[in-house]
């Protein structure tokens, strides 16, 4: 991540991923209002940690977790990246500087002038074969994060009866381990780069607050756009950061004092409009949705089936799989609950256990709903 595509990669996943899921969970939030409005139950308002592809042409596709995948994908492609260009042969290390060194960036031109020629008169430089950046171990565990909540998403589609909300802990747990890797990224730097890395962390932090409220109450729709808000602000921030640190065109109008605290107010500054410009546009998106919705018989037809969509997702972590050849249950936690219940093959109803709550007695009472 140690350069200018480096910082572009992350920042485009957030980006992209944030777009569409303020996309969605517009529509979602403007359903729930018009059918409440018409005296219809027909959709509620439900967090959700990964959103329906509704716009894809195929049934199948659009019910599917293509969001779940494209996150493994992306996640997966950002550790390779990381992987190879982390990998350099007979590299030339040069003891005692190193590239965020306060003094490389201006800050002690003589303290410079006396280490430069202290180790060219001392110092001799060393070659290794074969050369791994130990930096891109923090990447790469930060992709490894994403790509273990992606995965547990596909399990839950997949019919896993995993604990409820397993989708949102788990990616809590993925932006906890990125604030935990970012806040600990920022020793020897010069302090423009420490500054970047701390407002970012600040914007990490916001997502694992946002997710512990959803988790509180997935039905408020604020939390779902904080959460969307902290996560395209995390990948401006990359954007932003990757032109500071390594600004694509050698100029002087693009090059910044890393020491210089004037131009460090900036960066705070920036940070804040980052904040407000994204608040408004998820305004905008959300004013625009909901008047084109309103007013248009065939956009709400176009994107009605994400009721149903969202409604078969809520149940998948919820409901006992039941297959031809029997009662079968897919579990990874074997724990017994009053609160589960059986459903039946054919509707989907649940069955009430009045008798007996015993995994045989549910059986028989499958079996009785089956004749």
């Amino acid at each position: 991540m140690g350069s200018f595509a480096g910082h572009l990669l992350p920042g485009t996943f957030f980006i992209l991923f944030s777009v569409w899921w303020s996309f969605v969970t517009a529509i979602r939030f403007i359903q729930s209002k018009y059918y409440s409005t018409a005296k219809k139950s027909k959709a509620n308002y439900l967090a959700s940690s990964s959103m329906p592809c509704i716009c894809l042409p195929s049934e199948r596709l659009r019910r599917a977790p293509i969001e779940s995948y494209l996150k493994f994908t992306a996640g997966v492609i950002g550790i390779l990246g990381e992987v190879i260009t982390a990998i350099e042969f007979n590299h030339v290390v040069t003891p005692g500087i190193g590239k965020d060194d306060i003094s490389v960036f201006g800050c002690d031109n003589q303290s410079l002038h006396e280490h430069s020629h202290m180790h060219k008169r001392d110092s001799q430089l060393q070659i290794q074969p074969f050369y791994f950046a130990r930096n891109n171990l923090q990447h790469i565990t930060m992709y490894s994060g994403f790509v273990m909540q992606a995965f547990v998403e596909i399990l839950i589609h997949k019919g896993y009866n995993l604990p409820k909300q397993s989708n949102f802990y788990f990616a809590l747990i993925a932006y906890s381990v990125e604030a935990f890797l970012f806040g600990f990224h920022l020793l020897s730097r010069a302090p423009m780069d420490i500054h970047l890395h701390v407002l970012l962390v600040y914007a990490i932090l916001g997502c694992c607050v946002s997710i512990c409220l959803e988790i509180y109450n997935p039905s408020q729709i604020m939390f779902t756009y904080s959460r969307i808000l902290f996560t395209m602000l995390q990948g401006t921030w990359f954007w932003q950061a990757g032109f500071v640190l390594y600004p694509p065109i050698d100029s002087d109008y693009m090059k910044w004092n890393r020491c210089d605290h004037n131009q460090i107010m900036i960066i705070t500054n920036l940070f804040c409009w980052h904040l407000l410009l994204i608040s408004l546009g998820l305004l905008i998106q959300l004013c625009v949705l909901s008047r084109y919705y309103c007013s248009s018989k065939k956009f709400r037809d176009r994107f009605d089936e994400l009721i149903v969509i969202q409604q078969e997702w809520e149940k998948k972590n919820d409901q006992i799989q039941i297959r031809e050849n029997g009662f079968r249950e897919t579990r990874f936690f074997m724990l017994e609950s009053d609160e589960d219940e059986v459903y039946d093959k054919n509707n989907l109803s649940p069955i009430s256990s009045t008798t007996s709550d015993s995994p045989s007695a549910k059986s028989s009472q499958i079996y009785n709903s089956k004749v």
